[in-house]
């Protein structure tokens, strides 16, 4: 069930079974991408302990795969253990498995998949050289990893020195912190719930990355 490719259609399928499974999984819709694609929540318990989220970037689909099958073990030790279930249900579990689904899609299944914004998706691709399964932003070129207001400055820095002044596959920001619908939907998220831990899964060949300058808490060391 986790071996394959995990775009949108790939997502739907897990979390049906998901929900069929487990009663006490509730879903719900933070929000929707540029292409009204919804992006989804997954809640167990009542707590705002935790929050994992994957797929920022389209090419990392396989972080939403494994935020699905994270949840779905969870899910499965809890039904078996009454202590480790009353843990969960008291200090909660909130996974957005995938954050930039219109990227994944486009970085998945092609240009295609881009709908209205196909020829737009095609034009950065064909001035930056990449290939369609190297597409890490999402449907407007604006990369969703970079467009928080988390050391925003010196990101359209780091843009700059590297030529990037306009959207691209990667690494464009955006024109201002939280100008994306998926960046605004998961900080609301965050200011309504309050998580006390968030986490972003990332993955660049063997590498996991856990760090982010000044902004890394002192408790993920």
């Amino acid at each position: 069930m986790y071996s394959c490719e995990c775009d949108t259609e790939k997502a739907k399928e897990l979390s049906k079974e998901i929900l069929k499974k487990y009663s006490f999984v509730r879903e719900f819709v933070i929000g929707k991408t540029e292409l009204y694609r919804k992006i989804y929540a997954y809640t167990i318990g009542e707590g705002t302990s935790l929050l994992l989220c994957g797929a920022f970037h389209g090419a990392e689909r396989i972080t939403g795969m494994m935020l699905y099958r994270f949840l779905d073990e969870v899910c499965e030790k809890m039904e078996s253990d009454e202590r480790f279930s009353s843990l969960m249900q008291e200090g909660g579990l909130t996974v957005v498995p995938i954050v930039n689904p219109d990227g994944v899609e486009i970085s998945t299944n092609g240009v295609k998949t881009a709908s209205n914004r196909a020829e737009f998706v095609s034009e950065c691709l064909i001035k930056s050289g990449f290939p369609h399964s190297k597409w890490q932003a999402n449907a407007r070129g604006v990369d969703i990893n970079h467009n928080f207001d988390a050391g925003y400055n010196k990101v359209k820095e780091n843009e700059r020195m590297l030529g990037i002044t306009s959207p691209s596959p990667t690494r464009f920001g955006g024109e201002y912190a939280e100008s994306e619908r998926e960046t605004a939907a998961l900080c609301e998220l965050c200011r309504q719930k309050s998580f006390k831990i968030a986490c972003a899964l990332h993955t660049q060949g063997r590498e996991i990355y856990y760090d982010y300058g000044e902004n890394t808490p002192s408790n993920s060391i």
